[in-house]
């Protein structure tokens, strides 16, 4: 089925913030009983990076909304679960904490990352 929005990439690229290093981590093999991990791979994106609203914030549990939360609008898929992908957001790191697939609508990915405390 063909987006609703096809055009909306442009409107990404148009509305983009910046370009964005993502790092994704390879799922690791089991050798000889013990999980080894695999390598992970970097790329960049354009992206459109936007805070949360009061309202998604809202959505959270209290204790979750301490952390730094923003949304993410890539045309490329991100990660979330186990070993999320994580962004380069201003300097600081941001893993995918949730990601839905808005192609029916507008060809792109709609995330929210969490930033990476120290």
């Amino acid at each position: 089925m063909a987006p609703l929005l096809p055009g909306f990439p442009e409107v990404i690229e148009a509305l983009k913030t910046g370009t964005y290093t993502v790092t994704r981590r390879a799922t690791g093999e089991v050798v000889r009983g013990r999980i080894q991990p695999g390598t992970p791979t970097t790329f960049t994106i354009d992206a459109s990076v936007q805070p949360l609203g009061t309202r998604e914030l809202l959505r959270l549990p209290e204790g979750m909304r301490a952390r730094e939360r923003r949304l993410v609008f890539s045309p490329v898929q991100l990660f979330s679960g186990p070993s999320p992908d994580t962004l380069v957001i201003e300097g600081w790191e941001w893993e995918v904490e949730g990601a839905e697939d808005w192609h029916v609508v507008a060809s792109f990915w709609r995330c929210i990352v969490v930033r990476v405390e120290d």
